[in-house]
């Protein structure tokens, strides 16, 4: 299967509102959420879905070091790293489950052909996988390992 690691620091907003939402559509999907040394989001157990794991980090971490904390955590092959404010849509997570070895799925901003602002390029919400991810430096993935691009599916910009 495939598991979404996104990094949290201080937007209880934000994963309130978009992230618990697609969390529980997605059951079978493992979200893991590194909680950056932040002081808001503090889970209740007893209200936390099954698919969803937060791990808190004690220090401030760079964006680098706590993602790849969270792929350490993930036990699925295909990870799909996702900012917090980039939310995956209802079309890259269905594109998610058919993503194989040696490709790579790099979605667009879903309002980037509507003239909304958004940012200009999205290096940051791509699909890995973990045993490559864990073994090369984040900004020479793919150079290192040459997977095909898929460049499809979109992610919400929030």
């Amino acid at each position: 299967m495939v598991a979404v690691v996104t990094v949290y620091k201080e937007n209880a907003e934000i994963f309130n509102h978009y992230w618990m939402p697609l969390i529980c559509k997605h059951g079978p999907v493992n979200f893991v959420v590194i909680d950056n040394n932040s002081t808001l989001l503090k889970c209740d157990s007893n209200h936390k879905p099954s698919n969803l794991s937060i791990f808190y980090a004690k220090k401030d971490l760079t964006r680098n070091q706590a993602r790849k904390l969270g792929v350490q955590q993930c036990t699925d092959n295909i990870i799909f790293l996702a900012s917090i404010k980039g939310p995956p849509t209802y079309q890259t997570m269905t594109l998610l489950e058919g993503i194989k070895e040696n490709q790579m799925l790099i979605p667009r901003w879903y309002d980037y052909d509507r003239g909304v602002k958004v940012p200009p390029s999205n290096k940051y919400n791509v699909s890995v996988e973990k045993n490559k991810y864990l073994n090369c430096e984040e900004d020479s993935y793919i150079d290192k390992w040459q997977p095909e691009i898929i460049n499809k599916g979109t992610l919400y910009y929030v």
